[in-house]
C-alpha cells in the first residue's frame, strides 16, 4: 500500500489533469501512507519472519513497476543494439560482395594442347564474361620440363 501511495502522489503531481471518480486530499494520502509504514513495523514487532512474506510480495511489485516505468527506454536501447548489429551484418555483406567481384575478375592461365586451345578459344570468344585472351606457344623442350614438374 504504500507503494501504492508513491504511485498516486506521483499521478497526483504530475498527470493532474486525468479525470478521476475520487480525489484524495494530500493529508490524506500521508495519513495512509504513515498507517501502512505503521501497520509494516508492527508485524515486524510481532514476528520477524513477516518481514520474508512481505518481501514475496514486494520485489515483484516493485520489479514490476520498475519494468513498466522503464519500459521506453529499454526498448529505445534494445532498438540501438539491433541497428548495430545490423550495420555489422550490412558491412559484412559489402564485404561479401566485394570478394565475389574480386573473385570473377581473376585472370586465368590455362595449359592445354593445340586442339583443347582451339576448343577453348572458340567458346570464350563467345562467352561474355571474358575480357582478354593470351596464347603461349611454348617449344617442345619446354612442354616436357612441365610434365616432368607435374
Amino acid at each position: 500500500m504504500t507503494f501504492f501511495r508513491h504511485r498516486h502522489i506521483l499521478l497526483k503531481v504530475n498527470r493532474s489533469e486525468l479525470k478521476r471518480t475520487y480525489r484524495a486530499g494530500w493529508g490524506t494520502v500521508l495519513l495512509g501512507a504513515l498507517a501502512t509504514i505503521a501497520g509494516i513495523i508492527g508485524n515486524l514487532v510481532i514476528d520477524f519472519r513477516f518481514l520474508g512474506y512481505f518481501a514475496i510480495y514486494f520485489i515483484p511489485a516493485v520489479v514490476g513497476g520498475m519494468l513498466m516505468y522503464f519500459r521506453i527506454p529499454m526498448l529505445k536501447g534494445m532498438l540501438i543494439l539491433i541497428d548495430r548489429s545490423l550495420e555489422r551484418i550490412s558491412q559484412w555483406r559489402l564485404g561479401v560482395h566485394e570478394k565475389i567481384a574480386e573473385i570473377r575478375s581473376v585472370r586465368a592461365v590455362v595449359f592445354v594442347g593445340l586442339e583443347r586451345c582451339r576448343a577453348s578459344l572458340r567458346r570464350l570468344t563467345t562467352s561474355t564474361a571474358m575480357k582478354t585472351a593470351t596464347i603461349f606457344w611454348f617449344s617442345a623442350s619446354i612442354r616436357r620440363k612441365i610434365r616432368r614438374m607435374t
